[in-house]
């Protein structure tokens, strides 16, 4: 699975249904070639560095691939996703849509797994082994998205922002900000995208 800011996708300009159904939060699911496998990891490596040229390469890499998805989207029937996806693909996509829902509210792993009427052992299990991250890692990120939106387009102050953005506080902003922000503080990531 790989998690975008949200602004990276709006520059990007990416197709309108693509964007559409990402901002709607569908999980969106296709095969990949073990080529396109060791791709992304290769990406994983390119960010890591802290190469900047690595990491460029890997963006550019990153909106290739997406255009590629909005190509695959448009060449196949619609479909309801729900009734395209099996067994444990339809059940991430409702864990996704729940979560992409209530992200900003003070939400637990046992009312996530009681929203989509699964066990919340299994709903970690399930999102961690189709995901690669936790659903807390999961929500953290969507969280950092949503806050790298209100920097971007508002002038509201950082700690509204962290609280607006389901933070109880900011220290855990601050961390999860740097951490999944592209290592910039928020007040550095301001300043680079107006």
């Amino acid at each position: 699975m790989i998690t975008l800011p949200l602004p990276w996708m709006l520059q990007w300009e990416m197709p309108a249904p693509l964007t559409q159904r990402l901002l709607s939060g569908d999980l969106l699911l296709e095969k990949s070639a073990p080529e396109e496998i060791a791709g992304f990891r290769r990406w994983v490596e390119d960010f890591e560095s802290g190469n900047a040229v690595r990491r460029k390469v890997a963006l550019l890499e990153i909106q290739a691939r997406l255009h590629r998805l909005a190509l695959g989207m448009s060449r196949r029937p619609k479909k309801t996703t729900s009734l395209v996806l099996a067994g444990g693909e339809a059940r991430m996509e409702a864990i996704t849509r729940h979560i992409n829902g209530c992200y900003l509210e003070n939400v637990t792993i046992e009312e996530i797994a009681d929203a989509v009427g699964l066990n919340h052992r299994y709903l970690m299990r399930l999102f961690q082994s189709h995901s690669a991250m936790s659903v807390w890692e999961y929500v953290v990120r969507l969280r950092v998205s949503h806050a790298q939106r209100l920097l971007i387009t508002t002038n509201q102050k950082i700690t509204d922002i962290a609280l607006e953005s389901g933070f109880g506080s900011v220290a855990p902003f601050y961390a999860a900000f740097e951490k999944f922000g592209g290592g910039k503080t928020p007040t550095a990531f301001r300043q680079a995208h107006r």
